[in-house]
């Protein structure tokens, strides 16, 4: 379906029922033996090159199995084009996770991989990052 199509048209959402009866099923509801959880490190700057990643804290907790960056997952996980939707654009590429600098807020860097999802989600806060801040635009013109 066309873009164009989709813009202000009304969906018949066949989900809602089961949402509204409690009856939703979710990623995070699934528990299977020995699963592993990861939790993604995020930028918290909208423009920055990464100086440095210091994970020993997060490595030195008990369910961390491993911290990954991208320099580590380069030569097996390549760019992807990003989804565009647009007649005659180009599609840039992506990275998995931010290699040297970040370019927006929340961009992911790192990743953590724990026994549970409270453990992975603590090691990923442990993990510090230094930036050197770099210029923002925030005007497109």
């Amino acid at each position: 379906m066309a873009i164009t199509k989709l813009v202000g048209s009304s969906v018949r959402r066949r989900e809602d029922g089961r949402l509204l009866r409690g009856a939703g099923r979710f990623v995070a509801d699934i528990s299977l033996p020995h699963m592993l959880h990861m939790a993604i490190v995020r930028s918290s700057r909208p423009h920055a090159i990464i100086k440095g990643i210091d994970r020993s804290a997060a490595e030195a907790q008990e369910g961390v199995l491993l911290v990954l960056n991208a320099a580590e997952i380069a030569s097996t996980v390549h760019p992807l084009p990003s989804i565009d939707l647009f007649p005659d654009s180009k599609p840039a590429l992506m990275r998995a996770l931010a290699v040297d600098r970040v370019r927006y807020v929340g961009e992911p860097m790192a990743i953590v991989v724990a026994t549970n999802a409270e453990i992975a989600r603590s090691a990923a806060k442990a993990i510090q990052v230094e930036y050197e801040d770099l210029p923002v635009l925030l005007d497109p013109e």
